[in-house]
């Protein structure tokens, strides 16, 4: 797959192999753009929804998709992106409570934007062509707001579990995660 080319119509997806066993299929997905149907990645799919870069949105939509399946075996694909940069404010975004808890210690004044207007992914991405780089200190506190967003993210996850559990669900599932 690259930005001219699509996954080949005889590459079978995990979602058709699955859906040609009778299983149901769901995809949640975030608009990033080489996930997008346009490349194959919707195929086998009985629904592939590609919604806004938030978790809980994803989740409650996972959520309900399996209050309305008609009890077949199921595959769910979800995409989360929250954890990754973003291209407003600083890199990496995460709830309060968990800012403070990896990166309260920061004092300096990195604010996630430069004098060039470069902001998050942005100027991590400029820093890194020009070969420049950022003061230790502001490197140590990217990379907290990084683990603090891993910490929210395993949060949102938490609703989504308990959902399984909720629906007797669990104990019957293979949940992969993989980063």
């Amino acid at each position: 797959v690259a930005e001219d080319r699509a996954l080949p119509e005889d590459v079978p997806t995990l979602a058709t192999l699955l859906s040609d066993e009778g299983y149901a299929t769901f995809g949640v997905v975030d608009g990033a753009y080489w996930i997008s149907p346009k490349f194959g990645f919707a195929r086998g799919f009985d629904s592939y929804h590609v919604m806004p870069n938030y978790a809980e949105f994803k989740i409650d939509s996972i959520l309900s998709l399996l209050d309305d399946h008609d009890q077949r075996p199921f595959f769910v694909f979800a995409h989360l992106y929250d954890v990754h940069s973003d291209y407003t404010d600083l890199p990496y975004e995460a709830d309060p409570q968990d800012i403070e808890a990896f990166a309260g210690w920061y004092d300096g004044d990195f604010t996630g934007c430069n004098e060039r207007g470069e902001c998050a992914s942005e100027l991590l991405l400029g820093l890194v062509n020009r070969r420049e780089s950022l003061p230790e200190e502001d490197i140590e506190y990217i990379s907290s707001l990084y683990d603090a967003g891993i910490r929210t993210l395993d949060r949102k996850l938490k609703k989504l579990f308990d959902g399984l559990e909720a629906r007797g669900l669990c104990e019957n599932s293979v949940i992969l995660i993989t980063a």
